[in-house]
């Protein structure tokens, strides 16, 4: 993945997972961003919870293939970033009950295409049973992390003589006592808060 530098917002939804160099990732986005620019990632962790769990085989998939929620923060933190907001939030992943079956049958998600057939079988009986002791109007709803993250504060490379100015100036400022609001923060240095 390449994007040009300057780039406002970099969304991945549900596809964390999936990445297999996340470090080589985060440099990616840290070089996409503009200052000020977010990285936003939608996706299950290993805490989260969601049905698929409670009826299929999924705990060996779950531990080598979701990653924590540290591993998120300490990817991107390592990679540059400050986080700015972790939310869990819950979506509604099928109206009811009947709906929510149904959609598991057709072993979309990667987690239950990669079971063997016996497995899946066993597991779509589990759903269908649990179902008569529900109310099957319920909607089915499931966690997923919310994480966004901030470049931290890059030094400008300037050329040479614009740097040497620029301190010149600073610190004839710092003795001259005179105020200035040259260096004053810009609107996008200031924290971002939700």
């Amino acid at each position: 993945m390449s994007w040009s530098s300057g780039t406002d917002l970099v969304f991945m939804s549900m596809v964390y997972h999936h990445v297999t160099d996340p470090t080589a990732v985060t440099k990616e986005c840290h070089r996409a961003l503009r200052q000020g620019g977010y990285a936003c990632i939608r996706n299950g962790t290993r805490e989260s919870d969601f049905p698929h769990r409670h009826f299929f085989p999924l705990r060996a998939l779950i531990a080598s293939d979701l990653p924590a929620r540290r591993d998120i923060e300490s990817v991107f933190a390592a990679g540059g970033f400050t986080p700015v907001v972790h939310q869990v939030v819950t979506q509604v992943t099928a109206t009811d009950w009947p709906s929510f079956v149904e959609k598991s049958a057709l072993r979309a998600d990667s987690f239950l295409a990669r079971l063997s057939d016996d497995d899946f079988q066993q597991a779509m009986a589990a759903l269908r049973t649990h179902g008569d002791a529900i109310n099957q109007d319920d909607a089915v709803t499931e966690e997923i992390d919310w994480c966004v993250f901030t470049p931290r504060m890059r030094s400008p490379v300037l050329p040479r003589s614009r740097q040497v100015n620029k301190l010149a100036s600073r610190l004839f400022l710092n003795f001259s006592n005179r105020p200035s609001t040259d260096f004053a923060p810009s609107p996008e240095s200031e924290n971002f808060h939700c």
